[in-house]
């Protein structure tokens, strides 16, 4: 990635049947977000100033949700530096999908 640009990652439609990606279940539980960096050596890092995601619910026959078809959330206070030490972001929701934080992670084998 470019230094000082913007990124869009997409995901692939997920089509399997684990009931945690159901809308009804985000909006029971909220929602997750985790922002993996591993670096090139242990002086790399990146400089993170805000993390936003947009999803995008559908039903069986491709359409739209009616009142949450495409929702994206914006978590500004997604703002630090990832590294070999700290190299996470994890941001999470409330069931409204209303961004309640973004922390920085330490790396831990575990993760």
């Amino acid at each position: 990635m470019a230094v000082n640009s913007t990124t869009e990652l997409g995901l692939p439609k997920y089509a399997g049947t684990a009931d945690k990606y159901l809308l009804s279940n985000i909006q029971k539980n909220g929602l997750e977000l985790e922002v993996f960096y591993v670096a090139n050596f242990f002086m790399d890092a990146w400089k993170i100033e805000n993390i936003s995601c947009t999803l995008e619910f559908r039903d069986q026959n491709g359409n739209l949700h009616p009142t949450l078809g495409s929702k994206t959330i914006n978590f500004s206070n997604a703002n630090g530096f990832l590294n070999n030490e700290y190299a996470y972001f994890r941001c999470t929701t409330d069931q409204n999908f209303n961004p309640l934080m973004a922390a920085i992670g330490k790396y831990s084998s575990s993760n």
